[in-house]
């Protein structure tokens, strides 16, 4: 599609010049598209090595005057330094901690530190001490998940299991034997070439099918990655080494064909940013159905996120400013939603009233919540109760309105709609230290009792409250399910839809949470009732066969938003709220 076409295009510009890292930590956004669907998104470690190569020689040139011995503790404080400042951003910085060469460099450090070991060879500890790197190494592997932060202090288990490896690992140990059995030693000559294979074959098959590919699918690539591997390293990589093709047979000759490579490639990636991606290629019909995607109606600057904060008292304001009577709080879900909820307002209310945005990507309008994210922290508590000190000192507002995707805080998982719609993204991990427990299934009582609790509060202070029931959830993006599957010609049944029964299944603790809160100053709003059971009984629909309701796989668009607005305003009225 256009838009994957440009930023592709833009990540081939990025890696010929090694700065891969830089652009895909700019494109760490909450709305950006996932990891899988990048196919250079791998050369983002290549670039912090290639500048880590391009600045270390340089330092160490510098430092050698000082000798050695003060050599080497510069290098040990640098690295120092840099795993302080790793361990600083993981926990508030934690995109530019994992992308950037600063709080990388410690890592490669460790690297050059074993070049300058010189340790004697003792037969006991050699062994103890290797085989004690391949344990740690493994305990990195199947033990760390996405609630590690990475890197970090935790990353020192897989550096210094590594450096282990690379100091006491020495001919005729164990850990030697075993890294030298055959199969082992052939992995390791290709795995730069399978590197470089890997993440291409994958992307590009999830970015060319409308659904997920199937799992025989992804193992016959994992099975290409290293057959092709083989190929460029036996073919591409050790002739080149070798300068055994006559092209290639002097340093300036290979300079100048990678210069030459460069240039044609940057050219290339310039006309596909430049162009955008070349829509023209794409039927009207295809174009009408991407455009969806593009949410222009939405207002930037008014959603908080993790490393963006919109103060209460600067938020946006929605309708009538004279008349700021409300408020919508919420996370993305409540930030899609209010263009067009003020525009309704104003438009057919009959009184042209106002509302505050008091949104935050990611979390969910509860006290005392927060959520990891690469091990880094979402301060959604902050932010929340930033926005009930700000409500409750301004009286003028008297009716709040609550949305969030309430079923992803309590079932934790992406939604997989059971028909081949599997939403992409890791889980939703709550901060459990802010909980008793550390079981799934306690957390998610919890949960719901902050969900209860937080109602409660803004009825406690006098405030009306329209309680958004939860979204109907799609699994698959829709604009580009859509739009795949008319460009590759694959038959859809249109209008696209999915169960409503498994939306009442994955909806139902959410349900009872919030009907769980009673009061007559609470007026409740279901979108399902606009939603599901409308054109196809037993079915949620994700668009009308014209136009989609969602700009990705859960998030409505401005059609979508419209008609959830035009309820809401239906019940303020019908309720005698304005």
């Amino acid at each position: 599609m256009p838009l994957e076409f440009n930023a592709f295009s833009t990540s081939v510009v990025s890696v010929c010049l090694s700065l891969s890292n830089v652009l895909f930590w700019r494109q760490s956004g909450y709305f950006e598209a996932a990891g899988e669907y990048k196919p250079l998104l791998h050369t983002w470690s290549l670039a912090v090595e290639e500048q880590f190569y391009i600045i270390f020689p340089i330092a160490i040139l510098l430092l050698w005057r000082l000798g050695r011995t003060k050599a080497k503790l510069c290098i040990v404080l640098v690295a120092v330094l840099s795993l302080t400042l790793s361990e600083y951003a993981s926990r508030y910085h934690p995109s530019f901690n994992f992308y950037w060469l600063p709080t990388r460099a410690w890592e490669l450090m460790a690297g050059a530190l074993c070049a300058f070991a010189s340790i004697k060879p003792y037969s006991l500890r050699d062994n103890i001490l290797s085989i004690a790197g391949l344990v740690a190494i493994a305990i990195s592997v199947f033990v760390y998940d996405e609630t590690i932060p990475f890197p970090s202090l935790f990353a020192l288990v897989p550096v210094l299991g590594a450096c282990a490896v690379i100091i006491f690992g020495r001919d005729g140990n164990t850990a030697c034997n075993l890294l030298s059995v055959k199969p082992l030693v052939g992995v390791g000559l290709i795995s730069y070439s399978a590197y470089l294979w890997h993440q291409p074959l994958f992307a590009f098959a999830r970015v060319r099918s409308p659904a997920e590919p199937s799992s025989h699918i992804m193992l016959l690539l994992a099975i290409s990655s290293l057959l092709l591997a083989y190929l460029s390293w036996r073919f591409v990589e050790m002739p080149v080494r070798a300068r055994s093709v006559g092209a290639l047979s002097s340093s300036r000759s290979v300079i100048v064909m990678l210069s030459a490579t460069a240039t044609v490639l940057i050219a290339a990636g310039l006309a596909g940013h430049l162009n955008k991606g070349f829509p023209s290629r794409m039927s009207d019909s295809i174009l009408r159905v991407i455009s969806s995607s593009d949410d222009g109606n939405a207002r930037s600057g008014c959603l908080s996120e993790l490393n963006s904060k919109v103060l209460p008292s600067q938020s946006c304001i929605y309708g009538n400013e004279q008349k700021v009577h409300m408020a919508l709080l919420g996370d993305s879900h409540a930030h899609a939603l209010a263009f067009a909820l003020g525009r309704e307002l104003s438009e057919r209310s009959g009184q042209p009233a106002g509302f505050r945005e008091l949104t935050h990507s990611g979390c969910p309008p509860i006290s005392s919540y927060r959520r990891t994210t690469h091990g880094g922290l979402y301060d959604c508590d902050q932010f929340y109760a930033a926005a009930m000190e700000f409500l409750a000192s301004n009286p003028d507002i008297n009716i709040v309105l609550i949305w969030a995707r309430w079923q992803i805080y309590v079932e934790f998982a992406p939604f997989n709609n059971g028909e081949g719609g599997i939403e992409t993204g890791g889980k939703v991990i709550p901060d459990r230290s802010a909980f008793r427990t550390s079981s799934d299934i306690d957390v998610k009582v919890e949960i719901g009792k902050l969900y209860q609790k937080s109602i409660e509060a803004l009825l406690a202070m006098g405030k009306r409250v329209v309680l958004i029931y939860p979204q109907p959830e799609v699994g698959w993006n829709v604009p580009l399910y859509l739009s795949k599957s008319m460009l590759i010609g694959l038959p859809i049944k249109r209008p696209l839809s999915t169960s409503y029964e498994r939306f009442k299944i994955r909806t139902s603790f959410a349900y009872d949470q919030l009907d769980s809160v009673h009061s007559e100053k609470i007026i409740r709003v279901y979108p399902e009732r606009i939603f599901c059971n409308t054109f196809l009984s037993g079915r949620c629909v994700a668009e009308d066969g014209r136009s989609p309701f969602y700009l990705d796989d859960d998030h409505v668009n401005f059609i979508g938003a419209s008609r959830l607005a035009t309820e809401i305003v239906h019940v303020l009225k019908e309720s005698g709220w304005i």
